[in-house]
């Protein structure tokens, strides 16, 4: 990709750079939400999902004396709660709902299994 100075009073320039830009940005929001809803439509990608907001630990406190750890604490709960921004802003209602009880049968699923094997 080449560079080249803008003309700082050319405010036509300026404006198609910004266009474009606002643009591109647009396309890449749209691809974004589209492979995260492709992504949640499928019961393993919810699977999937779940695990990695199980361990943003966003129940969790983030403190500790170490102040190293509860910043990484942090930034992994800053992750998790925009993963959860993201799946509210993109996907259905339902599709939360869905995967909060797809994770309880689960877990009775698993319970299950374990009392027969016991």
């Amino acid at each position: 990709m080449s560079y080249r100075v803008q003309d700082p009073t050319d405010l036509a320039e300026i404006q198609r750079v910004a266009d474009e830009q606002a643009a591109r940005e647009q396309v890449d929001r749209e691809n974004e939400e589209g492979d995260f809803r492709w992504l949640m439509s499928d019961k393993r990608g919810r699977r999937v999902v779940r695990r990695i907001l199980l361990q943003a630990g966003l129940d969790e406190s983030v403190f500790d004396q170490n102040y190293g750890v509860m910043a990484r604490r942090e930034g992994r709960r800053e992750f998790g709660i925009a993963l959860q921004r993201l799946i509210k802003r993109v996907c259905p209602a339902r599709v939360w709902t869905m995967m909060l009880t797809e994770n309880a049968d689960d877990r009775s699923a698993d319970d299950a299994r374990n009392d027969t094997n016991s």
